[in-house]
């Protein structure tokens, strides 16, 4: 079904932004679209040395307070634990199996929270449809993994699930063969979760086309999707009317254009997404697909933007993050690219710092 395009003579300026509706078919795009053209701040980091730490075959890392999670695939244990204050190892969790506790597939949707007392990290499974919540406190302490799992009805089968709270859930479903489907489970209801046009965008051949990552912000109530092959960000919430796509080029690009192109002219724009209480962050790239296959790597950014969508910072870096995160007042950035997988520390910019 086609839909009326208008376009706005009068666009709206706003700290470096320009603001206007839309409502076309072609694109994944939310109820109204800002135009990012430049950050209030920008800091360039230099080159340093990485830190201590050997984690031959790693793929991320995050943190959950003082505990570096180092993720694995191909590994006996899907979690290796270290402290972030001394680089000391505390253990590896989650084996790869398919036994009662054990895994068949590395886990992803964490989300951290404080409970008694003590750290707690979920994540998803989508292969039994589960939602797990490890007490890290207690598993450290013990040496035996401590956790507890909910499953969900076959009715809600997820690609993504995210723990909001005790009772609620977001999710993100595979729909149509190539599409994507969010909605918010809560007491077992489950309610569609439908910014502007995003889970009406299907691509016809490549699933690929509209992939994201993806954060949560479960105090606010908000998501984000950071498109790898679209320069976009969408911004919604889950509790209210309220969104906005980020386009981080002058135009928009349209998923039907990626889905119809060779992936060999394909574009790789945004990464890893970290989320924190004020603001997010995403690793952009803006690099052919194509230099991944014969490994050929970038310099890159991180763009931080707050809740609202507002710009914030870029930061510069000088090699090609794979993702970050920030703890105290440092921020820690991770690259698997190269010879092997390192982890570098720098002074945190004062306006992210989560112990100000």
């Amino acid at each position: 079904m086609e839909k009326v395009c208008y376009l706005f003579l009068l666009t709206v300026l706003l700290g470096g932004c320009s603001t206007q509706k839309n409502n076309q078919d072609s694109y994944v795009v939310c109820d109204s679209i800002v135009y990012v053209s430049e950050f209030p701040e920008q800091l360039s980091l230099p080159e340093v040395q990485p830190l201590n730490i050997e984690i031959p075959g790693c793929v991320d890392v995050f943190n959950v307070d003082s505990v570096l999670i180092c993720k694995f695939y191909r590994a006996d244990y899907f979690w290796h634990l270290y402290s972030l204050n001394t680089l000391r190892p505390l253990g590896n969790i989650l084996r790869n199996g398919n036994a009662k506790g054990e895994l068949l597939d590395l886990p992803g949707s964490e989300m951290d929270f404080i409970k008694d007392d003590s750290l707690y990290c979920s994540f998803d499974d989508s292969n039994k449809s589960s939602i797990y919540s490890v007490n890290l406190t207690k598993t450290i302490e013990t040496g035996q993994l401590s956790y507890t799992n909910e499953v969900l009805s076959s009715d809600h089968k997820f690609l993504w699930a995210y723990q909001l709270n005790d009772s609620s859930f977001f999710l993100i479903k595979s729909y149509r063969m190539f599409g994507r489907k969010r909605s918010m489970l809560t007491h077992g209801v489950e309610r569609d979760v439908n910014p502007g046009n995003i889970n009406e965008a299907i691509p016809q051949k490549e699933c690929n086309a509209i992939a994201a990552t993806s954060a949560v912000n479960a105090e606010k109530m908000m998501a984000v999707e950071a498109y790898l092959h679209l320069p976009q960000i969408n911004l919604y919430s889950l509790s209210s009317p309220k969104n906005v796509t980020l386009s981080l080029k002058p135009e928009l690009e349209s998923y039907s254009h990626v889905d119809e192109t060779s992936k060999r002219d394909w574009y790789s724009y945004c990464g890893s997404m970290r989320a924190y209480q004020n603001y997010f962050g995403v690793v952009y790239y803006e690099k052919p697909y194509k230099d991944e296959w014969f490994e050929k790597v970038h310099n890159s950014s991180i763009l931080f933007f707050d809740w609202e969508g507002t710009p914030l910072l870029k930061v510069s870096v000088p090699f090609q993050a794979t993702s970050f995160f920030i703890y105290g007042n440092s921020l820690y950035i991770f690259t698997s690219c190269g010879e092997e997988e390192r982890i570098y520390k720098y002074a945190c910019p004062s306006k992210l710092r989560l112990d100000a």
